[in-house]
């Protein structure tokens, strides 16, 4: 049976259908990519500048290797011994909580090794320098320094973009060229910092080349002995629902859900709402008028025309009220308003000659016009000019 479709519901049915289309074209062109590339130096990326290798390595070298995924706020206490591995943190500066949780991890017994060019956010003083463009590509620095760090290590390979410049006072540069440290260390209470211009002796990539690995393995101390937490943390690893839905295609599925739910809910609502008259302005509104009115003045720049209108009804209403004739000049109004109706107040006069003038004047602004409009209505309420013929007979009566 077929079933016949009215003209409304036919374009209902056409809208959803193209809005539906629109939305998988967005879904299809704005969605992450499932592939998408994971953050540099991350314990979950397998790629050249990814960490997967060096995390796999450590696990299988004895270290207490573990994610960390929560914010600083979180680190241990007592840290026992634990280095926090902070690589290329991108997602986010800490607060002022997180760089106190930090700072109190080390000075209570904890090691931190920062890899990477931005490091300030996170340790105080721990400021760097750009290097000049030459001096960017992959160079060996030789150890500056005798140290646990540089043991077995003479030189390190390594690609920077800064240089330490630091403001620490106590710090120990362990690998530098030209007076330009790359690795630096120093103390922070019971603990350690251990700093590195990049993290590339950590990555994939990186960790084959001369020197990283012993460079990693030294900065971590012997396997077994303390947990090593790898931040994941900052590179957008969040634990929660939220954090977790926003990396799937759930808020989509959820937009589209929405959207059909909003589809229904006003297709049922046309069917079984209430049935109501729109509402007709009628085309007698004096409103109406008075904006054509208006709108013909302005088009056609006539402004002195308005107040001419203006100010012929106020000359007929004041001539009418004290039968004067309707070409009495100013100054006859004003004295029959003063002895007649017992207007002294300033400020009348005043007002009669600019509204004449304007009236003349095919020059007068728009501001100047409604002021003179505006003052000539106000003197008309103060004399009741504007007061109906009945209401004007009953004052009288009552004198």
């Amino acid at each position: 049976m077929q079933i016949a479709l009215d003209r409304a519901d036919r374009k209902l049915l056409i809208g959803a259908l193209a809005l539906m289309v629109l939305l998988v074209a967005a879904t299809a062109m704005l969605a992450p990519p499932d592939a998408a590339p994971a953050p540099s130096a991350s314990s979950y990326s397998p790629g050249t500048t990814g960490a997967k290798a060096t995390y796999t390595l450590l696990g299988e070298l004895g270290y207490k290797v573990e994610r960390w995924s929560q914010p600083l706020t979180e680190l241990p206490e007592p840290p026992d011994g634990a280095t926090l591995v902070l690589a290329d943190p991108f997602a986010g500066s800490p607060g002022k909580e997180d760089d106190e949780s930090l700072m109190r991890f080390v000075r209570r017994g904890g090691h931190v090794l920062f890899a990477g060019a931005y490091a300030s956010p996170f340790l105080p003083d721990a400021f760097s320098k750009l290097v000049k463009p030459w001096q960017a590509g992959e160079t060996t620095y030789p150890s500056v320094a005798v140290s646990p760090i540089t043991r077995g290590a003479p030189q390190i390979t390594m690609a920077s973009t800064v240089f330490w410049s630091g403001a620490i006072g106590h710090e120990i540069p362990l690998y530098a060229r030209d007076a330009n440290a790359v690795v630096v260390t120093y103390s922070v209470g019971k603990g350690q910092v251990i700093w590195w211009a990049s993290s590339m002796p950590l990555t994939n990539g990186g960790i084959t080349k001369t020197g990283n690995l012993t460079l990693l393995l030294n900065s971590l101390g012997p396997p077994g002995t303390s947990p090593v937490l790898w931040d994941e943390y900052y590179h957008g690893e969040r634990l929660g629902l939220t954090g977790y839905l926003s990396g799937t295609p759930a808020p989509w599925m959820l937009l589209q859900a929405g959207v059909i739910y909003l589809f229904l809910l006003l297709a049922f609502g046309r069917r079984t709402g209430p049935a109501r008259m729109p509402t007709v302005e009628s085309r007698l509104s004096p409103l109406e008028f008075v904006e054509t009115l208006g709108a013909l003045y302005k088009n056609a720049r006539a402004t002195s025309g308005a107040v001419e209108t203006v100010w012929q009804r106020f000359r007929y209403l004041v001539c009418t009220r004290l039968g004067l004739s309707p070409t009495a000049p100013i100054r006859e109004l004003f004295d029959a308003a003063r002895e007649r109706l017992g207007w002294h107040e300033p400020g009348l006069f005043e007002t009669l000659q600019r509204a004449e003038r304007g009236a003349r004047d095919p020059g007068i602004n728009d501001q100047e016009a409604l002021q003179i409009v505006e003052s000539l209505e106000h003197y008309a309420g103060l004399l009741h000019l504007n007061r109906g013929r009945t209401e004007e007979k009953r004052t009288w009566q009552t004198r």
